[in-house]
């Protein structure tokens, strides 16, 4: 990650001593520093661009290596075409078991009629039934080529994230969604879904069950499902406290690794048990100063009682 051209030195907010620095840096200009403090956030396909609204949980994919796109060259997503099932094998495998997952060789039979050997996801087919977290779409069949719906997805996902024996519990009164009542068919995995942040629906107070998931919504999905980390081209973005935006940096103790920093645009948060729980330090109430965007947080090797924070510009107040 590139440094920027001002930093500010905190030795533990909680007991010690808080400076401030301008380090002397030469051969900057004006021009440079200001070049310097951006990253490169362009993005790996060119029908997804930075404007898109899924441009970021889809570059996490990619850079997860959970995908690598519709086509090579040019390298696309096609972010609006539909999932089939069969991607779907692809995706959720790899979400679940990370980037370098090859499923078993399918052997002499998949387990389903309308998937033979020779289809070119039947191992991958053959591995999510073997995991319990699918038994195909009735009658013996997989069927492949057939888009996945928001619905059965919402199963898929609880499955491939809890295990193939999870049930979620009773949905109780009210799913949470205006179009999707208590009698229907995924309604406990609907509103189990949304219970564990993974979805707020379509929009509207809507779930929209049976519409097909679109490949940039299962972007979202499984970035969420599996808690994958947002990298985007050298800045990573983890989920932090509940609520709060994705970080754009992340420090660990070198001498304790349940001690992490988090930091955004003008909040640093520390976890002293691993992420479990988090303290938020506002910076302006601890420094006679104005930090502005925040974009890098380090730990001193030497000494892990120092951090260093890192802002796009320092003003005295």
């Amino acid at each position: 990650m590139k440094k920027k051209p001002v930093q500010v030195i905190v030795s533990t907010l909680f007991a010690g001593t808080i400076l401030f620095s301008t380090p002397i840096i030469t051969g900057v200009t004006a021009e440079s520093a200001k070049a310097n403090s951006q990253e490169d956030t362009s993005s790996d396909f060119a029908d997804v661009p930075q404007s898109y609204w899924a441009w970021e949980w889809i570059e996490a994919l990619y850079q997860n290596g959970v995908t690598t796109g519709c086509s090579i060259d040019p390298p696309m997503y096609c972010p609006e075409d539909p999932v089939t099932r069969a991607q779907m094998a692809v995706f959720l495998l790899r979400a679940r078991h990370g980037a370098t997952y090859t499923p078993p060789t399918v052997g002499s039979s998949t387990g389903f009629n309308d998937v033979p050997t020779t289809y070119w996801a039947a191992a991958w087919i053959k591995q999510l039934a073997v995991e319990g977290i699918t038994t195909g779409c009735g009658g013996g069949n997989y069927c492949p080529e057939d888009p996945v719906t928001r619905a059965q997805m919402a199963n898929f996902l609880l499955r491939a994230k809890h295990g193939a024996g999870y049930i979620p519990p009773a949905v109780g009164g009210s799913t949470g969604f205006n179009d999707v009542s208590i009698q229907y068919w995924a309604a406990d995995w609907i509103k189990q879904l949304a219970a564990e942040g993974i979805t707020t629906g379509c929009g509207n107070g809507n779930y929209c069950p049976e519409d097909p998931v679109t490949r940039a919504q299962m972007a979202v999905f499984l970035v969420k499902t599996f808690n994958l980390p947002i990298i985007v081209r050298g800045v990573t973005k983890l989920p932090g406290p509940p609520g709060i935006a994705p970080f754009i940096d992340v420090a660990i103790d070198p001498t304790n690794d349940q001690n992490i920093y988090l930091s955004n645009f003008g909040h640093v948060f520390i976890s002293h048990d691993g992420g479990l729980s988090w303290k938020d330090i506002p910076i302006k109430k601890y420094f006679p100063l104005i930090v502005e965007g925040i974009s890098d947080i380090e730990i001193s090797n030497s000494n892990p009682s120092i951090v260093y924070i890192t802002g796009h510009s320092c003003v005295k107040r």
